[in-house]
């Protein structure tokens, strides 16, 4: 008579195809090893994250466009030096966010590309078979081209005190009194403690993990 074995019991049937030495001997030191995997992958999942920082670069930078563009108020129109004054710096801080996430929603996106475009070639059948090598010059070695990455990252979240700045502004142009004042500030403290932890939580990323890769 015909015996059936259930999926479970077959998956915890220890064969010596499925289980490793590392785990069949507890004495045994080290991780487990595995394949790594070629640096063309590694390089688009690593280009493929500045594309995430592209998208929400390229956002905000279109939100603060909206908010320039569509501005009702007119400096002439103004009552006071204060609102006038206010006015100017609205519109300097607001260019200002505006190029900044402009600058690193273009260049993430371009990196991503260059990720992407990498990766297919090195599954080309037409590609020298050391083109990892290459890889690694242009990405990994190339000391100017790690730095650039290092600063977009930077700006990235410096422009987030701008971003804060703008919001507080806004907040003093278009809205009178106590409200106002609120509101600006806000803004400006909750942008000031929001870039303080994105730098924390970036900085323990880079100590923990990308020193020592």
């Amino acid at each position: 008579m015909p015996t059936y074995v259930s999926k479970s019991s077959r998956e915890l049937t220890p064969t010596s195809s499925t289980i490793s030495p590392e785990f069949t001997n507890p004495s045994s030191p080290g991780p487990l090893q595995t394949d790594k995997e070629p640096t063309s992958k590694v390089v688009e999942g690593l280009t493929h994250s500045q594309g995430s920082i592209a998208l929400i670069s390229a956002l905000l930078s279109g939100f603060a466009f909206q908010a320039l563009t569509t501005l009702t108020i007119e400096y002439d129109d103004l009552e006071n030096d204060y609102k006038k004054g206010v006015y100017i710096a609205f519109i300097i801080v607001t260019s200002l966010t505006i190029a900044s996430f402009l600058y690193v929603a273009v260049a993430c996106s371009l990196l991503e590309q260059n990720g992407l475009i990498v990766r297919s070639l090195a599954m080309s059948p037409t590609t020298s078979s050391n083109f990892d090598i290459f890889i690694e010059r242009w990405y990994f070695e190339d000391k100017k081209f790690v730095a650039f990455r290092h600063q977009l990252i930077h700006l990235f979240i410096s422009s987030f005190v701008l971003f804060s700045l703008f919001c507080s502004l806004f907040c003093l142009v278009r809205v009178d009194g106590p409200a106002g004042y609120a509101s600006s500030s806000i803004f400006l403290i909750f942008g000031l403690i929001m870039t303080a932890q994105v730098s924390r939580i970036n900085a323990r990323f880079v100590k923990g993990i990308l020193k020592n890769v």
